[in-house]
């Protein structure tokens, strides 16, 4: 836009010449109309950009993302208060994307079902009540946002509830003794679909982790089997 062709006219149609003070004015009036348009426009701008930058905030926080998929399944491996055996599982096998074609691979390299882990899981917490994953802040994996690494695990828990074996039936009963139990370190590499776990693979970082961990620390072992009737052979 030509500010200074503001009021002007043609040849034939001549006016007198503005003095310069009144030429600087309707000068300086164009340009306050220009620069105020263009504020209300900028305006308008700014506030269609807020709004679209709000409604993407709304919907990126509304939306979970698999690492806080990862969070709240490891919040449900505590989550028992209220829950009976069929409960909790239900619940906790919730978060994969089968109950039984979905895999939990443990230390040894052994692959399980969810199914077949939950009443484990939840045996385990009968027998330590206070039965606890803590592990570092889970993030989203930037190169690969179909897995989620959960880092620093270390399962504890006091034996202050039921006796515990890790394989009823085939390895004896320890007696609850009432001492505090802390895992080593182990990992969780996940593997997600559609905000499922397909895959759960255990990593072992020391020499006592896991369920045997906890059964062994307790004072267990391994190398125990039991007859028919319960009892060591």
């Amino acid at each position: 836009m030509k500010f200074f062709s503001f009021g002007s006219k043609s040849k034939d149609n001549a006016v007198p010449r503005k003095h310069d003070d009144e030429t600087s004015t309707g000068a300086s009036v164009s340009s306050r109309t220009s620069d105020n348009a263009k504020k209300r426009k900028n305006k308008s701008k700014s506030k269609k950009t807020s709004k679209g930058t709000e409604a993407k905030t709304l919907n990126t926080t509304g939306t979970r993302s698999n690492a806080d998929i990862a969070t709240e399944w490891m919040a449900a491996m505590t989550s028992f208060e209220g829950h009976d055996a069929q409960s909790f599982a239900d619940m906790w096998i919730s978060y994969f994307e089968s109950a039984e074609d979905s895999k939990i691979i443990l230390e040894d390299g052994e692959a399980y079902s969810p199914a077949a882990c939950a009443p484990l899981l939840y045996a385990t917490y009968l027998s330590f009540p206070d039965l606890a994953f803590p592990h570092a802040p889970i993030k989203d994996n930037p190169k690969d946002p179909n897995s989620v690494d959960i880092e620093e695990i270390y399962v504890s828990g006091t034996h202050k509830g039921a006796p515990y074996t890790l394989m009823p039936g085939a390895l004896p009963e320890v007696p609850p003794s009432g001492k505090f139990i802390s895992n080593d370190e182990q990992r969780f590499l996940l593997k997600m679909k559609n905000g499922k776990i397909q895959k759960c693979e255990v990593v072992a970082l020391g020499s006592f982790t896991g369920f045997a961990g906890l059964y062994t620390q307790a004072g267990g072992s391994l190398e125990a089997p039991v007859d028919n009737d319960g009892s060591k052979e």
